[in-house]
């Protein structure tokens, strides 16, 4: 059954798909002006100046992060909100997609499962019963299953819409498939019984090539009932975009060692991404010991 439906571990990939334009820069204007009695276009970006055989000035972001670092541990927090990062999450399952979506401060674009078909669908196998060949056969068995019964469900329910069609509709395909008019009002009648036989899949092939339009139609409103029988284990692609406050919120919370071990990883993968932009994004953004008082880490 496993080379009928392919079904495939997936791997969990992370990406900065995009990030605020100079982010170090727009952070320490939006610190600084707070404390400005000028405009922003006033407040100077403090620089580096380098004599050699041109005369140039660099950016020194040391400075800046020096200046923004200390309030931000301080609990001002909120001109971090003015940069956001957006990633791509591929190979990660429905279990971790729900999780994260409850950090409603953020904005998600999912793979849908009602316009793509998952006759053949990619899944997370967690360590546990990976590490198991007993676990491991089991959760492969409940895949497999998932996968058959979705199937199955595609092809009765879309029989049963097709054979809701007119009489007029259902003598056109009865001549498509035989090549001659019906001569019995009651073939006609009784063409779709019993449903999902050869028979019956040969006049559902029929509207397929004759009504293309209709029958895709059909199919993606089938597609959202057959959906209901499959794992929270089935892999999703989803991009999700957070201002960098929250994100640091979403970082403290879910690279918690109380946290699910799947959007852990995410957590942690897209905290490493996000501190090659801006290396002081996660200072102090843990925060164990604060909000979990059963953390491992706020106990050391």
């Amino acid at each position: 059954m496993r080379d009928k439906y392919n079904l495939q571990e997936a791997v969990q990939e992370v990406e900065i798909l995009n990030i605020t334009p100079k982010p170090i820069e727009t952070i320490y204007k939006a610190y600084r002006q707070c404390y400005a009695k000028g405009k922003a276009k006033d407040i100077e970006i403090p620089t580096l100046v380098s004599l050699g055989t041109t005369h140039c000035k660099a950016v020194d972001y040391n400075k800046m992060i020096n200046f923004i670092t200390p309030l931000m541990n301080d609990g001002h927090t909120s001109p971090l909100e003015h940069c956001c990062v957006t990633f791509a999450v591929s190979g990660v399952s429905r279990a971790l997609t729900h999780q994260l979506v409850r950090h409603r401060t953020g904005k998600y674009n999912q793979q849908s499962q009602r316009y793509i078909n998952f006759k053949s669908f990619d899944f997370i196998l967690p360590p546990r019963f990976a590490k198991n060949s007993l676990a491991r056969e089991e959760f492969m068995k409940a895949m497999q299953n998932d996968a058959q019964q979705y199937e199955n469900l595609l092809e009765i329910g879309i029989a049963l819409e097709v054979q809701k069609v007119s009489d007029k509709i259902k003598r056109q395909l009865f001549e498509h498939v035989h090549g001659k008019k019906p001569t019995d009002s009651s073939v006609i009648k009784y063409m779709f019984v019993p449903l999902c036989t050869y028979s019956c899949n040969k006049y559902v092939q029929a509207y397929m090539e004759l009504y293309p339009k209709e029958y895709n139609k059909i199919k993606k409103a089938v597609q959202e009932d057959a959906r209901y029988v499959l794992s929270n284990a089935c892999a999703s692609n989803i991009i999700f975009t957070m201002d960098f406050n929250n994100f640091r919120k979403f970082y403290g919370l879910r690279n918690c060692v109380n946290a699910q071990w799947e959007i852990r990883e995410l957590a942690r993968k897209c905290g490493e991404l996000l501190k090659e932009e801006v290396p002081f994004i996660l200072e102090g953004a843990m925060n164990c010991g604060k909000t979990c008082t059963e953390c491992e880490r706020g106990r050391k």
